[in-house]
């Protein structure tokens, strides 16, 4: 609760109210205005109270309820005045939605003497129509209005206890549409429109919003690694460039002193023993051994780390990164129709340009309707990159006929100002993270299909192996036979 008492702040900004257009306030102006910023976040919020205590009946008038209601943004104030006779009570004055004076009785609740005094039983019920965007506004399963934009709305009319008429449609954008739109706005017929995008004649009332409808860039995802590209991925040039000296190094000391070659002598062992071999001989080879060891380990490691969780390479996140990459941008009519001709099941090879609601709106369609399908969603086939390209301004519409359209405009500015527009926006996303329908297949526990390439990684191993392994004793059976290994002489 703020208390303000002019006795102890008073004069000030005489000069500024003149220069506004206002009258000097005779002695009562607060000094505090000249300081106070407009609190966005107070605008009909019910935990926060401002009460001012007059000491003279005489310094009551309607500019100082003007300057409380636009300096501090609430509604939610009482002035406290002395009474016109003597042993009286004092008078608590407060304001209705019409910035009319209204007395308070004493006797009832402070919740009560902060309530809305608004009759909305004497307005009509508000005829809504929605279009645009199906993911700001429309209909769903159940037949419930729903979208982000219709949130805004409802929580207006239901704080203003309105009743209201909702249509929604869903018609193709054409120039007759349009025209119809403003012939029902101008007439009345149609008091608030719910369309973003929609541009109205000079007969209706556009409220700009501060937030901008953009355009973003829908890409086909990236393609998995090929094996190659698997096999050079776990290891730097400096690794590739420690594990070539020790194969060279070793394979010069052991194709020295042994007849089977580096590769056999890497995968069954040599005889460090031998009495040819020198003892710098013999550490350098066994530090060779140990170098490839650790390396083969960690590219082991490694290796089946990246195939496992990085099969994909990373999907660019800016314009700039998508520049980089050699995918395809068809540039065409940037349209917000129902049916938009650019799939989401990945048939393309290239990128488009897409209006950034739709494009949400198409991908959550997409992994519902895949999800109803099979039971399970699978890595989506697109990605639409967060940045936006363009920036278009976007509105709500209202007739001018349409009488609370002042009460609407105050609550659309503290909404969207103080944030609250961008929560509900959220919402909807941070909940569906949490349904079984958005965890996509690749995030959950590894299966066998999803390692089918370090099956193939491990099998050309093996492979390999057991063919040296019987070409070296098809060539030399006898050293198999008798198990003595040769000394190289």
């Amino acid at each position: 609760m703020v208390t303000l008492e002019p006795g102890l702040l008073l004069g000030g900004i005489q000069q500024s109210i003149v220069g506004s257009g206002f009258v000097p306030l005779k002695g009562t102006d607060v000094k505090v205005f000249g300081r106070q910023q407009p609190n966005y976040f107070a605008a009909n919020n019910r935990d926060i109270y401002i009460i001012l205590l007059l000491s003279d009946l005489r310094f009551l008038n309607g500019r100082i309820v003007f300057l409380l209601s636009e300096l501090f943004s609430s509604i939610n104030f009482i002035v406290i005045v002395p009474p016109p006779f003597e042993f009286q009570p004092p008078l608590l004055i407060s304001t209705d939605y019409n910035m009319g004076l209204v007395i308070v009785p004493h006797d009832v609740p402070m919740r009560q003497m902060f309530s809305d005094r608004f009759d909305a039983d004497r307005h009509p019920v508000v005829k809504i129509v929605g279009y645009g965007f199906p993911i700001c506004i429309r209909i769903n399963e159940q037949g419930q209005v729903v979208g982000y934009d219709w949130n805004v709305f409802r929580t207006i009319l239901v704080h203003m206890k309105l009743r209201w008429h909702v249509t929604v449609y869903k018609l193709n954008s054409t120039m007759e549409l349009m025209q119809w739109f403003n012939k029902e706005l101008d007439e009345g017929h149609i008091e608030i429109l719910i369309d973003r995008t929609f541009r109205p004649d000079t007969k209706s009332v556009q409220h700009v919003l501060p937030e901008m409808n953009g355009v973003c860039l829908i890409i086909p995802k990236t393609q998995k690694y090929e094996i190659l590209q698997h096999l050079l991925r776990p290891f730097a040039s400096t690794a590739w460039i420690v594990l070539i000296v020790a194969l060279l190094v070793g394979s010069c000391i052991a194709k020295r002193h042994f007849r089977h070659s580096l590769l056999d002598t890497l995968i069954f062992g040599v005889d460090l023993d031998a009495g040819s071999v020198s003892r710098k001989e013999r550490i350098v080879l066994f530090a060779c051994l140990v170098v490839f060891f650790i390396l083969s380990e960690a590219y082991q490691a490694k290796l089946l780390a990246l195939i496992s969780s990085s099969r994909y390479p990373p999907d660019p996140k800016t314009v700039a990164e998508f520049l980089q990459t050699d995918t395809l941008l068809y540039v065409g009519r940037v349209r917000k129709a129902a049916d938009y001709w650019f799939t989401f099941d990945g048939e393309q090879d290239y990128g488009t340009l897409m209006q950034c609601p739709v494009a949400w709106d198409f991908f959550l369609r997409w992994t519902n309707r895949h999800y109803n399908l099979h039971g399970y969603n699978v890595r989506p086939r697109v990605h639409i990159v967060a940045e936006n390209i363009l920036s278009l301004s976007a509105s709500y519409t209202f007739s001018r006929s349409f009488l609370l359209y002042p009460r609407f405009k105050v609550y659309l500015d503290r909404i969207y100002e103080s944030g609250l527009m961008r929560y509900w926006q959220t919402e909807q996303d941070r909940r569906q993270m949490f349904e079984q329908k958005f965890v996509f297949v690749e995030n959950e526990i590894i299966s066998f299909n999803d390692l089918i390439m370090v099956w193939i990684v491990l099998g050309i191993g093996h492979g390999l192996a057991f063919a040296v392994r019987h070409c070296d004793g098809a060539f030399r059976p006898g050293w198999y036979g008798t198990g003595k290994m040769f000394d190289g002489r």
